[in-house]
């Protein structure tokens, strides 16, 4: 795994995590969350909320997918920390621009 940080600003917290897929998802759920907490509860029968809804989902569903990639102890991975396919990466690049999302430059 990469020893190399990386900064998020996540409701204007500087944010520093590794490389790895998990904490990437991690940050896309936290910035998801800010998102939905400063722009109220979206009502589920618009067309917002059900895109909301499904990229939660989506993210929820890779996040469980990483999770059972990690050993008992939840602290190591079993085998590589990258288990996002390159399609997947780009798809929560888009997700996390669209929630507001901001990598800092350092």
């Amino acid at each position: 795994m990469s020893e190399h940080k990386i900064h998020y600003d996540v409701g204007q917290v500087d944010v520093e995590v590794n490389h790895s897929h998990m904490n990437k998802l991690r940050i896309l759920k936290m910035t998801m969350d800010n998102w939905e907490h400063n722009n109220g509860r979206i009502p589920m029968d618009s067309r917002r909320g059900r895109l909301y809804e499904a990229d939660v989902h989506k993210v929820s569903e890779l996040t469980e997918r990483g999770t059972k990639t990690m050993l008992e102890n939840d602290k190591e991975f079993l085998g590589t920390d990258q288990f996002l396919t390159k399609e997947e990466m780009y798809e929560m690049n888009v997700i996390f621009k669209t929630y507001g999302g901001i990598r800092k430059i350092k």
